[in-house]
């Protein structure tokens, strides 16, 4: 067991959240969300630097230029073919090494909330041993998220709301993948909405800072630096991506407590 931060408010606070009667709160939620990325800024960030490693090793060993990466979006070499036949792979072992990363970032996330200050190996640890069931839920939900929004758009938005939590429950509580997906119905059922805002919200952050890293710092630094502003670009996805996967962490803990006055201590005590 490690020790409590007494210093942190966050962590005070979400740990000993009374039940809401099953409503989310959205200030609270977003609040926590900032907080805790603010307090793990450096971990989580290492995190998803190290999910890029085949990426940006792989490219390098082959001298690949990798758009959004090592290079701008926009970059397309003329012979797409053998291009893609190698890039392809590594985008692929990329994605696995991401289903590790959003493993150990929402085991982080939680513990943060039960007071303790989160470890890198240990973190690593859980995204490592709940690898495979993240690969096949990771699946699931794309298929049906993909579907939903083929039929039409606004199932497809309300199906991937519903299936936010999946994976917080499936690292948390140890579940199979199907089992992830009905807790996941279950715990937003009556908080979609609320959900959506928050959601929004941190998709709104995240897509300004990115037009910014994206576009005007790669421009202004084009003239004598064009690699600073790729380099910052880049620095500043894996900073703040890592927003995108702390938030349903968080939704999970606040819909658990609202709705189960469940223990934070409790959440965490599956990663001793």
């Amino acid at each position: 067991m490690r020790p409590a931060l007494g210093s942190d408010p966050v962590s005070s606070m979400s740990a000993a959240l009374p039940p809401t009667g099953g409503a989310l709160r959205i200030g609270s939620a977003l609040a926590t969300t900032f907080g805790v990325w603010r307090g793990n800024l450096v971990a989580f960030s290492a995190l998803t630097l190290l999910a890029y490693t085949p990426l940006l090793v792989g490219g390098a060993v082959l001298g690949l230029s990798i758009p959004g990466v090592t290079a701008p979006q926009s970059t397309v070499p003329q012979d797409v073919g053998p291009y893609f036949r190698l890039v392809g792979p590594l985008w692929g072992a990329t994605m696995l090494a991401f289903a590790v990363q959003i493993g150990a970032l929402t085991s982080g996330v939680i513990q943060h909330l039960a007071g303790r200050k989160p470890a890198f190996g240990a973190m690593l640890g859980a995204g490592l041993k709940s690898f495979f069931p993240l690969v096949g839920l990771g699946v699931l939900c794309y298929l049906a998220i993909v579907l939903g929004v083929l039929l039409l758009v606004v199932p497809g938005i309300i199906l991937a709301i519903a299936l936010s939590v999946a994976i917080p429950a499936l690292v948390a509580e140890r579940l199979g993948v199907r089992r992830s997906m009905r807790r996941s119905l279950e715990l937003t059922r009556g908080n979609r909405l609320a959900m959506f805002a928050v959601f929004l919200v941190i998709m709104a952050v995240g897509t300004a800072v990115s037009a910014f890293s994206s576009f005007l710092l790669p421009a202004a630094t084009a003239s004598f630096a064009p690699w600073l502003g790729l380099a910052f670009g880049f620095a500043v996805n894996v900073v703040f991506g890592t927003l995108y996967w702390v938030l349903p962490a968080v939704l999970y803990h606040q819909l658990r407590v609202a709705k189960e006055g469940v223990d934070t201590a409790q959440l965490a005590a599956v990663f001793d």
